[in-house]
């Protein structure tokens, strides 16, 4: 992974306005380094080795892993696993199903929908429905994480500008996938984008 690629220059904008080359083939993605959250993966994964592991290898042998357990390995101890009537978490199993279906709404929304749902159901069956000790502390602490998270809701409804940008053009309008441009959207709906995400007049 040491070896140097073909450079492939791109423009990129950096938060603080300027405008630098990126080598998406040998440099990490400028306005991804850092600990802060991240404009994109931190390597490009179609033109960097490091990208093309993470997103091949490293997030494959994690989906598949949790496939296995949901599939194959929990069903195992238990065939009704994910099947729980304790009205407490047929609440919480609501809110959480409901917030998955409306949230994940990309092109890509069927796959993504059944990964999130593998891993609910694997936390609601270890965290909830099995044992007795996390059941109701995991609960209690549910609901001051609701309460907490309304009392910031001004700050955590906050989007910046590049994920505003990617709400947008992964089906965050009306359910469909834009190109980046969003020359393949209705005219009338490209009309209220900002002119730097379309190139409108």
């Amino acid at each position: 992974m040491g070896e140097t690629r073909t450079p492939q220059i791109r423009s990129i904008l950096m938060p603080d306005g300027t405008v630098r080359p990126w080598d998406m083939a040998n440099e990490p993605k400028p306005d991804s380094v850092g600990n802060g959250s991240r404009n994109g993966f931190l390597y490009n994964c179609y033109t960097h080795p490091l990208g093309s592991w993470f997103q091949k290898v490293v997030k494959g042998t994690v989906v598949s892993t949790i496939t296995q357990l949901h599939d194959r390995m929990i069903p195992k101890y238990d065939k009704d696993a994910y099947v729980c009537t304790d009205p407490r978490v047929m609440c919480l199993d609501q809110i959480v199903k409901e917030t998955i279906d409306d949230v994940i709404c990309d092109a890509d929304r069927d796959r993504k929908r059944q990964i999130a749902l593998m891993i609910w159901d694997i936390f609601k069956f270890i965290g909830l429905k099995e044992d007795i000790f996390y059941r109701p502390r995991i609960l209690q602490a549910g609901v001051k994480v609701a309460k907490r998270i309304l009392e910031n809701e001004e700050l955590l409804s906050s989007v910046t500008e590049p994920e505003a940008y990617n709400l947008a053009r992964f089906g965050g309008i009306d359910g469909h996938d834009y190109n980046g441009t969003f020359s393949d959207m209705d005219p009338e709906l490209r009309k209220q984008l900002p002119k730097q995400w379309t190139g409108l007049p």
